[in-house]
């Protein structure tokens, strides 16, 4: 389906408008900053008239007498009133005033007057004779005005009494002081009015001008760009269709873009006949490519080997990695920490290819450095994750499981950083679910914790990467964490038994397709077969658990908690479980007593067990026995597989 047709945008259209929005936006600017200078200037203009209006008042008052015959003569200031009126009038004011200021400068009002009755009537209801204004703050006007600066101050101001510019005048005694201030105010309505229409007509012929210059330039435009640029679109079409075609450009008197556009086009046509004839050479790179990815790839299989085999007393590990392209991102690493705990790590590097390949291996020595160095699972990743997030240029990222088996106990410690969750070994397969933290290189703080479960014989994990379950067969449909499931089975095989099933199985479903991603597996199983101490199944024996714990720890309060705890636990197994076996082991490690129960009873799992709230009657029905071990043990690990079950009580010593 053909691209749609856009709408065609001319460029003259979009200089022209360009233009036009910039003047009406600098029109704008300039009307709203020079609003405040233009009142000043008419405000100036207006001074003379301020002056006389005052002069014309003073006269009226007859002399500096006149100031107290206002206050004292009710005839006196009716007169001035009415002539202070007609001055209004005749200068075209908005209002007049006189007042005197006290030592706290209250206004004292002796005379009002506005040319309007409306307005007139308002302000001397508001400020007429005998009015005091109790504000101490003083209009710039005034200052100037009793400081002797000027006797033609003015201040714009804009109240419930209207916008005016206000003019004030200095009344002075004998001795030059200030005996009263005279306001004069005129509306700045009527001044700017005067000149609105000066400035429709200023504006009227700047646009003229402004359209004239735009016509002008618009015609230069298309002269000396639109035409040379439709003349060199027309001669690429023709490149296009015929590149041996003869390209002939006119000759200019001046250089400029357009000219510097028309050599770029003829210097791009030479380069075309140079890359077609580079394309045999650039043929023979590639094979040399190819022969330095496949040295990549015997490096990488020297760091991350194709097959991997680990086995010893109590453990059977095995792993295989199947890249996509010649090197890969996906890695595993399987090592000894000591010689009872081994270590195991899965992780995928995000994309592909060489970069991948050298972003892995970063991480795959970092880990196993950090590892043996003795930190923690948890830790290990964590600090890797700081590190990789200070510097990661390409802001690649990668995901990572970590497992660490005791061959001794069957605890298993792992820790995930936005891994696949890995398939629990058992006889009914399941996925055991971690906390899913986040991948290494993503965010600065990652927080990612470390969890552990307790193995049987013969249980353990399946640590794979998303190239198993992502995998497509020809009608689209992934591989999937159910069909995984089903290919690990009950764990009866060996750890490479187990791997090479899956891996056939992801080769079976997606034949006649090419692999679309790294694919690693790694299988641990946990081979350990010591039952400890027989018990035979009744309260009696209890006593040779008792004996042992008050023999290792001695009779404290701290070990008296433990036997009651291993009472509840080991009579629950006696009176519910209907086992015929019983095995007691007991470990003192670190500051930590490990108390371990196995048995070949009904499998009942009292660490997630959810526990009703009962009556007092109902207490003696089951159920505080687990309460009374969970608050007072430090851990409890529970795993149930063939046939056996293991419960491990942890308390601190």
């Amino acid at each position: 389906m053909s691209e749609k047709k856009k709408k065609r945008f001319p460029i003259l259209l979009k200089i022209a408008s360009l233009v036009v929005l910039g003047q009406l936006l600098s029109s704008g600017i300039f009307l709203i900053v020079s609003n405040r200078s233009l009142l000043d200037h008419v405000a100036k203009d207006r001074s003379d008239e301020a002056f006389a209006s005052g002069l014309a008042l003073k006269t009226a008052l007859g002399s500096r007498e006149g100031l107290f015959r206002l206050a004292k003569d009710a005839d006196f200031r009716e007169k001035t009133h009415k002539t202070a009126r007609f001055i209004c009038r005749s200068m075209q004011l908005r209002y007049l005033y006189l007042y005197t200021l006290d030592e706290k400068n209250y206004r004292h009002y002796l005379l009002c007057a506005a040319a309007n009755d409306e307005d007139d009537r308002k302000m001397n209801e508001d400020y007429g004779f005998g009015s005091v204004q109790k504000t101490k703050k003083l209009y710039s006007a005034e200052i100037a005005a009793l400081s002797g600066e000027t006797d033609r101050a003015y201040d714009i101001v804009n109240n419930e009494y209207g916008h005016v510019c206000s003019f004030i005048l200095p009344i002075r005694n004998k001795d030059n002081s200030v005996a009263a201030l005279m306001g004069v105010d005129f509306s700045i309505d009527n001044i700017l009015g005067e000149t609105r229409t000066q400035i429709r007509f200023v504006m009227f012929i700047d646009f003229l001008l402004f359209v004239l210059e735009l016509f002008i330039a618009l015609l230069l435009v298309k002269q000396s760009v639109i035409r040379p640029l439709l003349f060199t679109a027309d001669r690429m079409k023709r490149f296009v269709a015929d590149r041996n075609v003869s390209v002939t450009y006119k000759k200019r008197l001046f250089n400029d873009e357009i000219t510097d556009i028309e050599e770029s086009f003829q210097k791009m046509e030479r380069d075309i006949s140079d890359y077609l004839q580079k394309i045999e050479a650039l043929s023979l790179e590639k094979a040399q490519t190819a022969a330095q990815l496949d040295v990549a790839r015997k490096i990488q299989s020297g760091i991350v080997p194709e097959e991997m085999s680990l086995s010893g007393d109590g453990y059977d590990i095995y792993g295989c990695m199947r890249p996509a392209l010649e090197v890969g991102g996906d890695f595993y690493d399987i090592f000894n920490i000591t010689d009872k705990k081994i270590c195991v790590v899965v992780g995928d590097i995000s994309g592909k290819g060489i970069i991948a390949a050298l972003f892995m291996n970063m991480v795959k020595t970092a880990i196993k450095a950090r590892i043996l160095a003795g930190m923690s699972l948890a830790g290990t990743l964590n600090d890797l994750n700081k590190e990789i997030s200070i510097s990661n240029p390409e802001n690649m990222f990668a995901t990572v499981f970590m497992a660490m088996l005791d061959c001794e106990t069957g605890e298993l410690s792992y820790a995930n950083a936005g891994h696949n969750a890995p398939v629990l070994i058992k006889n009914d397969v399941s996925y055991l679910v971690p906390d899913p933290g986040i991948a290494l290189g993503l965010f600065d703080d990652s927080d990612i914790r470390e969890e552990k479960i307790a193995l049987s014989s013969g249980e353990g994990l399946l640590i794979y990467t998303d190239g198993v379950t992502e995998s497509i067969n020809a009608d689209k449909v992934q591989y999937g964490e159910e069909r995984l499931a089903e290919n690990v089975g009950g764990g009866n095989g060996s750890a490479k038994e187990m791997v090479l099933k899956v891996v056939n199985s992801v080769k079976s479903f997606a034949e006649g397709l090419p692999q679309f991603d790294d694919i690693t597996c790694v299988s641990l199983v946990y081979r350990g077969n010591q039952d400890g101490e027989r018990l035979a199944p009744d309260m009696a024996s209890f006593a040779a658990v008792k004996n042992a714990l008050l023999s290792s720890f001695g009779n404290t309060e701290k070990t008296r908690t433990m036997i009651m705890v291993c009472e509840e636990m080991f009579s629950n197994i006696v009176n519910y479980s209907g086992a015929d076996s019983v095995s007691f082991s007991c470990e003192n490690k670190e500051g930590v007593c490990s108390v371990t129960f196995t048995d070949n009873g009904k499998p009942f799992d009292p660490v997630h067990a959810s526990l009703k709230v009962r009556d007092f009657e109902d207490l003696d029905n089951g159920g505080m026995g687990i309460q009374l071990a969970r608050v007072n043990t430090k851990e409890m690990l529970y795993s149930g597989a063939n046939g056996k079950n293991m419960l491990t009580l942890r308390f601190e010593i």
